[in-house]
């Protein structure tokens, strides 16, 4: 029906093409892009001459709001007509949309579960800690009058760690105990670690990962030339783009699909060879000082075919532990999920390994809403995709997963649909102590 609003959920994306114009002008004249680290709000793709972002709807307010502050603080008047020109657009467009409001489900009073809710940044229900435990609390924080005895404290404890103890159907089996030393964990391994990176693989086991043989490509040819000149946005130049697209391992008719739309490769273009720049990077293999890029000592000496299980397991652990897995796709950042990454990474573990099409391992791997609580609204929308994109990808790149594509008329095999199970190497290189 003409006119009608359209209903949508806060975390759902909403296209607003601007013009060059335009968006130099909210670029230069507002803080909102530069204030934000999402890949999808920073990258925004060219079409047909129009420059297109993606933004959730409360992201869409948020740049109204910054588009109002600089229309009162600007002194130019023709700034100010534009600004309020592009803000007009902006809100004719969120008055056509209507916001669905989720309600939330209901907090478990379990108390082991509550615990764990706290320990995620979510909500517990209320009434869910004994009073004698909220007294104790509150007296550690400075907020208590002595009233509880000893005895009472001590009864209360115990309760605690009856319910740490106990398993929870919505942790997967695991205690709530297990489940704060799995998330805790920082993967150094030793004996008290729960995140087990084995050591001693060797090369021919690491075949089947190609992020290893990228990586290696990358540090040896920047060795090579000695030093290379970066863009000024901080990239890699075209011409280093187009010879390690002809030296590294890409899907089959990966490179020919963007040509097809691109005259010319730039970095960001090829997201596998722009995804191990900047591992290599966080990693301190390569470094970028006085717009050059250079293979640290470190990378020279972890390019070596002898040291390739270490700079697999420093590409592991950085990929997970370090990059901001939001950076690859276009959905909501969600921090929480790469805080519990341990979580899904254990759970793929202990699957029957069957073959499974990625959105139902991702379903089965999902930390469930009801640990997750109120300040993800959006999880059981959003974190299938989110695990598909962010978990089970990159361990294919990783050579953790393996796949296998299924019947399509696709041509392309990096857009064929597919199955994945874990890899002979999973079970070699990841363990878990939760003893």
């Amino acid at each position: 029906m003409a006119g009608q609003r359209k209903t949508i959920a806060h975390s759902d994306i909403i296209i607003l093409p601007l013009s060059p114009t335009d968006h130099n002008l909210l670029i230069s004249e507002t803080s909102f892009f530069s204030t934000h680290h999402s890949r999808r709000l920073r990258l925004a793709p060219v079409r047909h001459g129009r420059v297109i972002h993606k933004l959730t709807y409360d992201e869409l307010e948020e740049l109204a709001d910054c588009i109002a502050e600089a229309s009162i603080r600007s002194s130019k008047s023709q700034v100010c007509l534009d600004l309020d020109r592009l803000l007009d657009q902006i809100e004719q467009i969120l008055t056509g949309y209507l916001i669905h409001e989720v309600t939330p489900t209901p907090a478990s009073t379990d108390l082991g579960l509550a615990m764990v809710r706290l320990a995620v940044g979510g909500q517990p229900a209320e009434d869910t800690f004994p009073p004698e435990l909220t007294a104790l609390m509150e007296k550690q924080a400075g907020r208590y009058e002595e009233s509880t005895s000893t005895a009472d404290i001590e009864q209360v404890m115990a309760r605690v760690e009856e319910h740490l103890h106990r398993p929870l159907a919505e942790l997967g089996g695991l205690t709530p105990a297990q489940f704060s030393r799995l998330i805790n964990d920082d993967w150094h391994g030793g004996s008290l670690g729960v995140v087990k990176l084995t050591s001693g693989l060797n090369p021919a086991d690491l075949a089947a990962a190609p992020i290893l043989s990228r990586a290696r490509t990358m540090l040896r040819a920047v060795a090579e030339t000695g030093m290379v000149k970066s863009t000024l946005r901080g990239n890699l130049p075209r011409w280093f783009v187009s010879e390690m697209v002809s030296r590294m391992a890409l899907p089959p008719g990966y490179i020919e699909s963007i040509l097809r739309r691109k005259k010319v490769l730039n970095e960001k273009d090829v997201l596998p060879l722009h995804v191990v720049r900047v591992l290599l990077e966080l990693s301190g293999c390569l470094h970028l000082t006085d717009g050059h890029f250079h293979t640290t000592r470190k990378g020279i000496t972890l390019s070596s075919e002898r040291r390739s299980q270490d700079l697999y397991t420093l590409l592991f652990k950085t990929h997970f532990r370090e990059f901001n897995l939001s950076y690859m796709d276009d959905m909501p950042d969600a921090p929480l999920l790469q805080n519990v990454i341990a979580y899904s990474l254990y759970g793929l573990s202990i699957l029957p390994n069957e073959w499974r099409h990625p959105e139902q391992l991702a379903r089965k791997l999902a930390l469930q809403r009801e640990v997750v609580g109120a300040p993800y609204t959006f999880w059981n929308e959003k974190v299938h995709q989110m695990l598909i994109s962010r978990l089970l990808r990159p361990l294919i790149g990783f050579g953790l997963l393996e796949k296998q594509f299924l019947p399509s008329r696709e041509t392309l095999d990096w857009l064929k649909p597919f199955e994945v199970r874990r890899s002979p190497l999973f079970a070699r290189f990841l363990s878990f102590d939760l003893k």
